[in-house]
């Protein structure tokens, strides 16, 4: 019984971010303010700065822009995040200062959007002792 509520949910979740992902493509693209100037994470691998970001599907919030490409070694690179990708939240944890960027080790569960979209996407990512991480992207539709 429960691994089949399972089932239904995960595939109303997928059906839901595909409805999203449709709806989106339709509306005006993103605006932005910058907040804080960049700076540098040691255990992500690239530079960040904070900004300020209104989407018409989820109004006004804040994350950090990536502002350089990863490094080689970056589990952001691992997943495929690149210059301009924005994160929003690393283990349910919303990323409106760059401090909280350097919070977060071991299997860490990140929001992103990539650049040019509007869909937020759910990634894990391995921050640590470069141990190779499983990359599991999930569509997923907040901020």
């Amino acid at each position: 019984m429960l691994k089949s509520l399972r089932v239904v949910c995960f595939g109303l979740l997928a059906l839901l971010s595909l409805n999203a992902a449709s709806v989106m493509a339709d509306e005006p693209p993103q605006t932005y303010k910058l907040i804080a100037g960049g700076s540098y994470s040691p255990s992500l691998g690239a530079e960040f700065r904070v900004e300020t970001f209104n989407l018409p599907a989820f109004g006004q919030f804040t994350g950090v822009r990536i502002v350089s490409e990863p490094s080689f070694d970056s589990p952001l690179r691992k997943l495929g995040l690149q210059a301009g990708d924005v994160i929003t939240r690393m283990d349910g944890v919303r990323t409106d200062n760059l401090a909280q960027l350097e919070n977060h080790y071991s299997w860490t569960q990140i929001r992103y959007i990539k650049t040019g979209t509007q869909m937020v996407r759910i990634g894990s990512i391995f921050i640590g002792n470069g141990v190779q991480p499983i990359i599991n992207p999930i569509g997923g539709n907040a901020p």
